[in-house]
């Protein structure tokens, strides 16, 4: 017996175009995390929480220890040319008396400290990135890059980029429940409470 109501095909799942949107928005969105530290002094080993599901404590650990290490390699003529540019210019301001012969050595000295520093540092620019391009390549199925930047001479920055999937918000934390257990544990400072506020109300209330 053949059926009077026509059938139907059916019809594929919509999703909303609001949804589809907000997902790739995620996807596409990263997260970056500074490592603690400087170029000369090192960066600090301690795991920051928001990696937790980025890379694991080791791998974080194994990395600033690579860039600490490729830092102290160089460290000892970058501080030796520092004190010596900081010897040159202390000569060239405080000698008049024998500004003449002081003033060429302590600028043929200033100038080889600058050279120095300048070269010794880029030598550790460099290791560091080599060192990095070989952790990149290990975390680049992950989508987890490390990135080395370099603002002046002095001022760089080493930071972990990942989707931001993977990062971990702080915990917020909620004072009004604590603070009603403490009310119910102690209902002396409850009603001290709500008889300050009477006191406080009663001279608006006889103004009016």
């Amino acid at each position: 017996m053949a059926s009077n109501y026509p059938q139907l095909s059916p019809q594929p799942l919509l999703i909303p175009v609001n949804e589809i949107t907000q997902e790739k928005y995620i996807v596409n969105q990263f997260s970056k995390t500074t490592l603690k530290g400087s170029l000369l002094k090192g960066y600090s080993e301690t795991f920051p929480y928001e990696l937790t599901n980025v890379m694991a404590p080791q791998d974080y650990n194994a990395i600033v220890k690579e860039i600490n290490s490729s830092v102290k390699s160089k460290k000892f003529p970058v501080q030796s040319f520092i004190g010596l540019l900081m010897l040159s210019t202390v000569c060239l301001f405080f000698s008049p008396m024998a500004f003449v012969v002081i003033f060429p050595i302590s600028v043929s000295l200033i100038t080889i400290s600058l050279i120095g520093i300048h070269y010794f540092l880029k030598r550790i620019s460099e290791k560091i990135e080599k060192t990095l391009i070989n952790f990149n390549n290990v975390f680049a199925t992950r989508r987890v890059s490390i990135e080395f930047s370099k603002k002046s001479i002095f001022r760089t920055k080493v930071k972990i980029i990942y989707p931001a999937s993977l990062a971990i918000q702080p915990v917020l934390y909620n004072i009004q429940p604590i603070q009603q257990s403490f009310y119910q544990q102690n209902p002396q400072q409850s009603q001290y409470a709500e008889t300050s506020k009477t006191a406080d109300s009663s001279p608006l209330l006889s103004k009016v």
